[in-house]
C-alpha cells in the first residue's frame, strides 16, 4: 500500500452518553418532538462542560455523535471528541473501538486505517466494506489510488461523489488533500464543511493568519479570531489553535484592536496547557 494512504491514515488517527429523560417524566410515551428538543438541550449542556474544562464530557459527546442523539450523527466528530477525551485523560484511542457491535462497519474502516500496512488483509476488509457501506468503501479505494499530490487532485472528483453518498472518510481525505496543497479551493472546502465539522474552521483560522502574514491586512486577523471562536463555542479549540488564538489576542492589544467576545484568559490557558479535570 501506497506511502501518502498510509500516512493520511494516521494523520487521521493522531488528529485530532448519557440519555434524555429530564422534562419528560410527566409524559407516558414523550412525543417525538420532546425527546429531540431535550436530547439538544443535553448535548448543548455536555458542550458547555467540556468547555469548561470536564474532560468527561467529551466522551458523553462522541457517543451522542456516534447515536446522533441531539446532534448531527457523524463518525468524524465522535472521533475528534473521542481523542480529545484520550489527550485529557491518557485513555488509549484504540478504546473507541468498545463502542460498536463487532459486525458495524465504522469497525472496518477503524481496522483499515490501523492496519493499513498489512495489503492483504486492508483488501479483504475493503471488499467487506463495499457489501456494508459502499460510500465509504469507494473513498478509501480512492485515496489509496493516490501516490502523489498530483494524482490526489484527480481523485477529487470520485471523493465528491463518496461524499455526496455519505462518506465521511470522503470529507477527511479532501480535507488532508487541500490542508497539503494549499491550492486556492481549500478555503471554500473548509467554509463549506464547517457547519457540518465545526473543527475545520482551525484550518480555516490557520489559512486567515497565513494570508495576513502576506497581506498585513487586520480584516484576516479578525476573521482568523473568529474561526477560533467557532471551534471553542462547539468545544473543538485544541491546545496548537489555543495558543495561536493567544498570540492573535496579543497582537490585537499591541495594535489598539478591540476583538469582541474574547475569551477568558484562565480559560484559555487550561485548554493550552490541558489542564483539565
Amino acid at each position: 500500500m501506497n506511502r501518502l494512504f498510509v500516512m493520511s491514515c494516521m494523520a487521521i488517527l493522531l488528529f485530532c452518553h448519557t440519555s434524555c429523560q429530564d422534562g419528560a417524566e410527566e409524559f407516558q410515551r414523550p412525543s417525538v418532538e420532546l425527546e429531540k428538543e431535550c436530547q439538544e438541550l443535553n448535548v448543548q449542556r455536555l458542550v458547555q462542560q467540556a468547555r469548561n474544562g470536564n474532560a468527561d464530557a467529551y466522551m458523553t459527546l462522541a457517543l451522542c455523535y456516534k447515536d446522533g442523539e441531539g446532534v448531527g450523527k457523524s463518525m468524524l466528530n465522535m472521533m475528534f471528541m473521542y481523542i480529545q477525551y484520550c489527550i485529557r485523560t491518557g485513555a488509549r484511542i484504540d478504546g473507541i473501538k468498545d463502542f460498536f457491535d463487532k459486525d458495524d462497519p465504522f469497525l472496518l474502516v477503524y481496522d483499515m486505517l490501523e492496519f493499513s500496512s498489512l495489503h492483504e488483509l486492508s483488501m479483504a476488509k475493503l471488499e467487506a466494506l463495499k457489501q456494508l457501506n459502499p460510500a465509504e468503501a469507494k473513498a478509501i479505494e480512492a485515496a489509496m489510488a493516490v501516490i502523489s499530490l498530483e494524482e490526489a487532485k484527480e481523485e477529487l472528483q470520485t471523493l465528491r461523489e463518496a461524499e455526496k453518498e455519505g462518506s465521511e472518510m470522503a470529507v477527511i481525505f479532501q480535507a488532508l488533500y487541500y490542508n497539503k496543497a494549499g491550492c486556492g479551493d481549500a478555503k471554500d472546502f473548509f467554509a463549506g464543511i464547517s457547519g457540518r465539522y465545526p473543527f475545520a474552521n482551525l484550518f480555516l483560522c490557520e489559512m486567515y493568519a497565513d494570508e495576513y502574514s502576506h497581506s498585513k491586512d487586520p480584516s484576516f486577523i479578525y476573521k482568523a479570531i473568529e474561526c477560533c471562536h467557532k471551534a471553542e463555542a462547539n468545544a473543538m479549540l485544541v491546545p496548537k489553535y489555543a495558543s495561536m488564538l493567544a498570540g492573535l489576542y496579543e497582537y490585537c492589544d499591541e495594535n489598539g484592536l478591540s476583538v469582541p467576545g474574547k475569551l477568558d484568559e484562565e480559560k484559555l490557558n487550561m485548554i493550552i496547557f490541558d489542564s483539565y479535570k
